[in-house]
């Protein structure tokens, strides 16, 4: 069983919600990949119960995307960060929140209201 957080973030970087969920991986019907799931869970964030796609593209404004933000200097574990697919042609503005600008730093410019969803506890190992 592991532990995720979801900070539903607008965009001037202001928390409409944060939750904490739990979602076990290896036990979940849908999950395809047979090897250890940890480090490919930023792929397939939106496949957890917690999410419900319309409250996720109510949120984003449009299609959804994840954008999968891997452990690096200034990450201690993966991100995904869901996205509206169609943010930059939509000419929304950039995110103005802690960690999605160091992630953009890195990885692009995000923009509009995101869902940041992070690894906070992996089960017992």
């Amino acid at each position: 069983m592991a532990m995720f957080r979801a900070q539903w973030i607008n965009q001037d970087g202001s928390v409409a919600k944060d939750d904490e969920f739990e979602w076990d991986l290896q036990q979940d019907p849908g999950w395809s990949i047979k090897d250890s799931p940890r480090p490919l869970w930023p792929k397939y964030a939106i496949d957890a119960p917690y999410f419900d796609i319309e409250a996720l593209q109510k949120h984003v404004g449009g299609w959804i995307e994840v954008v999968t933000i891997p452990p690096r200097e200034t990450f201690h574990l993966p991100m995904a960060v869901i996205v509206n697919e169609e943010g930059r042609l939509k000419d929304m503005e950039t995110v103005k929140h802690q960690e999605v600008s160091a992630a953009q730093q890195r990885y692009g410019i995000l923009v509009g209201p995101v869902v940041i969803v992070t690894l906070t506890a992996w089960g017992n190992e």
